[in-house]
């Protein structure tokens, strides 16, 4: 039987394979200016007992998510300088930089004919892939979302419209459709015992030429179990099967968040070449609520200071390129989507499942 002490190594997983540590020392002159510093041996242990609680806090999920830039020099230029707003602006989904297919696929409007062709659209669109890949993988997905779907739909309430958009929707972002991912809302996440070495594998894999690339970052991040803006590829399948489809199995348990990586809740980042952890760097403010409040409840994030009335944060959106920017409102926990050229705020729905059909 396993020590307690062994139990907590285990779970450490790659916060026990580094001994470099660092956060970011910010310019008081130039916010946007830092240095990296080194952890004290006392602070890089506060950290592991952290994430050994929030392993064991059951109200959570620990998820890992693999990343990299296109080249070494833009991977350097991101650690030297792209920290503050990257902690600052969170993590985002491609649909933030190429959202020609517009807000409508996100968030619930009134416009029920609209939202009932997307879904036929959509619909066709995933039974066309069940398809392809049922004869390529000799019937190891199976089956057709049946043509009855908007005639059921058509008296339904919007929330139940909506919950099958994001539900066909995230199948495609599952099954890795190359011509919709760039447009997906989507933004993947893996968990469980082997999600750091499972992020890594993702985050040094060259998506356009089957090879590998020297460096990447597999960032770290709270979820919230309590709330619905996630799937799991578990619930997928399960789903799927309801309606008599077989969908994908969930090697890499894989759980899919609606529109962004919060900063309140990213940890931090490992950089991660082949094989190697080279080190972590702690999100600014982990760093300092960690020194500030030695009884915070990281479960629930951090304060991340976004500017008065969020200016801070829509200017390092802009600088970023980004067409729609996350707000997260911790004041009652909601998360916004903000569409920068309109500047109109709506709330990201809930995933819920709960229907008939």
């Amino acid at each position: 039987m396993k020590s307690t002490e062994q139990a907590d190594l285990e779970i450490l997983g790659f916060f026990r394979g580094t001994n470099n540590f660092s956060s970011l020392k910010i310019n008081p002159i130039d916010e946007s200016k830092y240095t990296l510093q080194d952890l004290e041996y006392k602070e890089v242990e506060q950290l592991r007992n952290i994430i050994i609680k929030l392993e064991q806090n059951e109200n959570i999920v620990l998820c890992a998510r693999g990343d990299s830039k296109e080249s070494i020099k833009e991977h350097d230029e991101f650690i030297n300088s792209g920290l503050v707003k990257c902690f600052v602006v969170g993590e985002k989904a491609q649909f933030y930089f190429q959202s020609a297919l517009g807000l409508d696929h996100i968030c619930s409007t009134k416009n029920k004919k609209n939202k009932l062709e997307e879904i036929e659209r959509l619909r066709v669109s995933v039974n066309k892939e069940i398809q392809k890949s049922s004869s390529r993988d000799m019937g190891k997905v199976d089956g057709q979302f049946s043509c009855k779907l908007i005639d059921y739909l058509q008296n339904q309430e919007m929330s139940v419209i909506e919950s099958w958009n994001i539900f066909l929707h995230s199948l495609l972002h599952n099954q890795g459709n190359n011509v919709f991912k760039p447009y997906s809302y989507f933004i993947s996440l893996t968990h469980g015992n082997k999600k750091y070495k499972t992020a890594r594998y993702f985050a040094l894999k060259d998506k356009e030429n089957e090879t590998k690339k020297d460096i990447g970052v597999v960032f770290v991040y709270i979820l919230d179990k309590n709330k619905n803006k996630y799937i799991s590829a578990s619930e997928l399948l399960e789903r799927s099967k309801e309606h008599n489809v077989k969908w994908y199995p969930d090697v890499d348990n894989e759980i899919m968040v609606i529109g962004a990586l919060w900063p309140h809740n990213i940890i931090g980042f490992f950089e991660v070449e082949d094989e190697k952890v080279n080190r972590f760097i702690l999100n600014y403010w982990f760093y300092k609520e960690m020194k500030s409040n030695h009884n915070h409840d990281f479960s629930q994030g951090v304060h991340v200071d976004q500017g008065d009335k969020f200016e801070k944060f829509q200017r390092y959106a802009n600088d970023l390129k980004l067409t729609h920017i996350s707000q997260y409102y911790s004041d009652n926990g909601e998360q916004y989507i903000l569409k920068i050229d309109k500047l109109n705020v709506i709330k990201v729905p809930d995933i819920d499942f709960e229907d008939e059909f």
